[in-house]
């Protein structure tokens, strides 16, 4: 069985008992996934010991789908946030540089509740400031991971994955062939007003 079998096996494993109970033991009956909303296309390499750095573009942003307003309300605390990896194209290997990570940056986005473009309220995971060191064809897997607080069960915080999505493919450009960045998407744009740390001129 290839790694990224026992991993959709352990994310379907956390899932079916995520959709019985909470770690309160409370029967939440429904179980939130992660989806892209908006996908990353492309990026210029910065290399090792490049100070010219130009992220992602566009910057992803994952939201939750979920028919339950009560995870909806649970996603927006600050014990959820969504990590990012970079996975090679048939999603088979994690690449990494001979001496370091390949991909760099702030690889863990918190929830944001946010006005979405629809006018309703929902909770959003953004990486506005992501960087990939090497040229080639990729993609980005996100992880939905809820922090639970200690309690008479466990006096240790613990993690949960609750749910994983991959990207699209995301094409990584030599300086020479980058085809430059595109304009911030109307979402990026609206989300900017309703926060201080996302600035469009940065995005």
């Amino acid at each position: 069985m290839s790694f990224n079998s026992n991993q959709n096996d352990y994310a379907n494993d956390i899932s079916q008992r995520w959709f019985k109970q909470d770690s309160s033991n409370e029967t939440i009956g429904d179980f939130p996934t992660l989806k892209v909303i908006q996908e990353p296309s492309k990026a210029r390499c910065c290399g090792h010991g490049s100070t010219d750095f130009r992220t992602i573009d566009p910057p992803p942003i994952v939201t939750l789908e979920s028919t339950s307003k009560s995870i909806n309300h649970r996603c927006s605390d600050n014990d959820w946030m969504v990590t990012v990896s970079l996975w090679s194209l048939d999603k088979d290997q994690k690449p990494l540089c001979e001496d370091d990570c390949n991909l760099i940056g702030n690889r863990i986005a918190e929830s944001r509740s946010l006005e979405a473009p629809d006018g309703k309220i929902k909770t959003f995971f953004i990486f506005p400031n992501l960087y990939i060191r090497k040229e080639g064809l990729y993609r980005l897997w996100f992880r939905l991971i809820r922090i639970s607080s200690p309690n008479r069960h466990n006096l240790l915080p613990s993690t949960v994955i609750l749910d994983s999505v991959y990207s699209d493919t995301l094409t990584v450009y030599s300086p020479k062939h980058f085809p430059g960045k595109s304009k911030p998407s109307v979402m990026m744009r609206m989300f900017a007003k309703q926060t201080h740390d996302l600035k469009a001129r940065n995005l």
